[in-house]
């Protein structure tokens, strides 16, 4: 396999070459940057940075269609070249990156906050529901007729508990169907589904502790 051979360029060139091999890889293709240190030579006057440069083109199997060229750069010069790459890097991938709205971001950390605090101040309001035993006999059952003379169940549960089904909030419409008004009757629909699911919650758990106090009564 013949690998293709790696040039040294100057650091003006590299960055030069560095440019038209981020436009040439735009649609296909990866770009490949790497830097180490260079271990410590006689020969250097000061410590010295490689950076390589490649494409991945023709992956292993055909390596010679690569593009590769290095670039040493000294120590005192590795600031003004590391500005130099940056403003490469920043104009190559300009196209590919979206602005990022600030404002907006603020914009929906508010509303998300002011909606956070209005669900809790719903839910602190909410009433605890109760619930009734029957009288004298837990086990008793009461027998009412409707009105075509049938006979009814209406008498409490074993233990003397009697379930009793929270009042359920209903949202039918608020709004139109389209435009501002859908969005308001969706927002009040969700606050109803969260009301009711909270409701459910706060009776569970009086039935539950009612019951075993009877338990251990």
């Amino acid at each position: 396999m013949t690998m293709a051979p790696q040039q040294q360029v100057t650091n003006e060139e590299f960055l030069e070459q560095l440019t038209r091999l981020f436009e040439s890889s735009s649609k296909a293709h990866s770009v490949f940057v790497s830097h180490k240190k260079i271990s410590k030579d006689a020969s250097l006057a000061e410590p010295t940075i490689v950076v390589r440069a490649t494409d991945g083109r023709g992956g292993s199997s055909a390596s010679s269609n690569r593009t590769k060229f290095t670039t040493h750069i000294q120590a005192s010069k590795l600031n003004a070249f590391q500005d130099q790459y940056s403003a490469i890097l920043r104009a190559s991938t300009a196209a590919f990156l979206r602005k990022r709205d600030k404002a907006k971001e603020r914009r929906v950390d508010k509303l998300l906050k002011e909606k956070r605090k209005r669900m809790e101040e719903v839910l602190h309001s909410l009433p605890v529901t109760s619930t009734t035993t029957t009288a004298n006999n837990a086990k008793s059952k009461q027998v009412e007729t409707n009105g075509d003379g049938k006979a009814t169940n209406a008498a409490g549960t074993a233990g003397g508990v009697k379930k009793t089904t929270p009042n359920v909030l209903k949202v039918t419409s608020i709004g139109a169907k389209r435009g501002a008004g859908r969005r308001k009757r969706q927002q009040a629909q969700h606050k109803a589904k969260q009301l009711r699911r909270e409701q459910k919650r706060i009776a569970a758990t009086t039935t539950a502790a009612q019951a075993s106090t009877q338990k251990v009564g």
